[in-house]
């Protein structure tokens, strides 16, 4: 009776234990995010707070300046993305994915969305998303965009490739995102970056450690890449640190964008901040 007592005991044990042993697959993450009252209370916020406030600013820009709803999307996006609030981020990419009629920005929208699963680790399915992102973009013409949309579609393009590690890219579109907007300091890093990615250590690190006395790179990028070029010299030439890039860099970048002197950037920005402050419930 009492061996089958303990057998029993064991079984369940097992049962139970076989109940909780399923670890969620990357897939599986992304989809219980993107299934919160979180996300979805944000999402339908979003719309209503959204589309006001865009029309308003449309409506009192010249016809040279006007912008796609999907442009301003992303920048909210992207600024949720390194805010370190990526149940937003993927809102706002997912209402372009689901309700744009442009292609392109479809594509682009799924490329910040990996940007998002990049920064919660499921790195497998950043990769799958942005794959399927590239493949629509080959397929597609880019379209006629006005400056402030190729910036950010730069910007877009550029932060996915760093977190990719594919730096030739990245040098490719930060060095447009430069000549749109002034800001170069991003293109520096990827090029000190690059130069480690091929074995040329030495040579990136001068280039990286150069930028902490440039006083045109903002004093809170030198202070991060000081930080970590510090630790990389403690760990006698230990660079992997070097190829994270850091969320506070990616959102001191979005808040230079303030200040481009582009026609049209600092309008946009405000809306932006509007429209952000409208509907951050975190």
């Amino acid at each position: 009776m009492k061996k089958g007592l303990l057998l029993l005991a064991i079984s369940a044990i097992f049962i139970l234990s076989g109940c909780g042993c399923h670890k969620k697959t990357e897939r599986e993450k992304y989809e219980s995010a993107t299934s919160t009252l979180k996300y979805k209370s944000y999402k339908l916020l979003s719309k209503e707070v959204f589309t006001p406030l865009f029309n308003t600013y449309n409506s009192n820009t010249p016809d040279s300046l006007k912008v796609r709803e999907e442009f301003v999307h992303m920048l909210l996006g992207y600024f949720w993305m390194c805010s370190d609030k990526t149940t937003f981020g993927f809102a706002e990419g997912n209402i372009i994915v689901e309700e744009s009629d442009n292609e392109t920005f479809k594509s682009y929208a799924r490329l910040m969305i990996s940007i998002g699963m990049f920064e919660n680790e499921w790195k497998d399915l950043a990769r799958e998303e942005s794959s399927e992102a590239i493949k629509l973009l080959s397929k597609n013409p880019e379209g006629d965009y006005i400056k402030l949309e190729l910036t950010i579609l730069q910007l877009i393009m550029g932060t996915y490739a760093v977190y990719s590690r594919d730096f030739e890219i990245a040098k490719f579109h930060f060095a447009g995102f430069a000549t749109l907007t002034s800001i170069d300091w991003p293109y520096k890093l990827v090029d000190g970056m690059n130069d480690i990615e091929k074995g040329n250590t030495q040579t990136g690190l001068k280039k990286i450690k150069a930028m902490t006395t440039d006083e045109t790179v903002p004093k809170e990028v030198r202070d991060a890449l000081k930080k970590i070029i510090d630790e990389v010299e403690s760990k006698t030439g230990n660079v992997d640190s070097l190829f994270f890039w850091p969320r506070t860099i990616s959102l001191i970048l979005f808040d230079e964008l303030k200040t481009v002197g582009q026609a049209g950037w600092s309008e946009v920005m405000k809306l932006v901040d509007d429209i952000s402050g409208k509907t951050d419930k975190d």
